[in-house]
């Protein structure tokens, strides 16, 4: 991976390569925002090793693998293994930066202070939640989250785009668990509000956006 160590530090992008299963999983806890970067296929045991534990410890760290065999089955065996995206070994340089931007980019830059999904509704000045008469107000990161969410609404969010959303100052605690608490505070929220919001966590993935149709049900 030396060649992609320069190619990185040429983009001002620090990178580390770390061999010890051990001495990585606790590296990754202390970035962040960690992007994992491995070859494919896996050429060792603590390899293995190391992305079964990754994945058995946490869903919010983005993998990207460089699938070197050009074999459609080794490329899926990727993704199912827990790779979040597989690109070429060879020429992928330039994919690759376009993902680590897609991790922070801000979700729909300018957006107005008052956002509509219908049925429901976002004042960024009163940091309110709406669905008809019912409302929820948000903290700060809780609001960068509901709005990040609803921006991205109809697919799938990774959690290290959650993360993004997150204040820079907030590191009493190393963000997974720092972004757990804000997300079991958000939920309690919305389930007190019945506003029919789900925040469905897809299993070494993200979060899914869903809500129930029609008229919120009644408390």
């Amino acid at each position: 991976m030396t060649e992609w160590a320069v190619f990185l530090r040429k983009w001002e992008i620090r990178s580390e390569t770390l061999t010890d299963p051990k001495e990585a999983l606790e590296r990754i806890a202390k970035v962040l925002l960690p992007v994992v970067l491995l070859r494919w296929p896996l050429r060792s045991r603590q390899e293995q090793v190391f992305l079964l534990r990754l994945r058995e410890r946490s869903s919010w760290v983005p993998i990207v693998v460089l699938e070197e065999s050009g074999q459609p089955r080794s490329r899926i065996l990727a993704l199912e293994s827990g790779a979040d995206f597989c690109l070429p070994a060879d020429g992928a340089e330039i994919e690759f930066l376009a993902i680590l931007g897609s991790f922070v980019r801000p979700s729909r830059r300018g957006l107005p202070d008052l956002f509509r999904l219908p049925p429901f509704s976002l004042d960024g000045k009163k940091r309110l939640l709406q669905r008809g008469e019912r409302e929820v107000f948000l903290t700060p990161t809780e609001f960068a989250i509901v709005r990040y969410l609803f921006g991205h609404a109809g697919r799938l969010v990774l959690a290290a785009e959650l993360a993004a959303q997150m204040p820079h100052r907030e590191r009493a605690m190393p963000l997974p668990r720092l972004l757990h608490v804000h997300l079991a505070n958000l939920r309690k929220k919305l389930g007190q509000s019945a506003m029919g919001i789900q925040l469905r966590a897809v299993r070494g993935r993200g979060l899914l956006l869903e809500w129930t149709p029609g008229r919120p049900s009644a408390e």
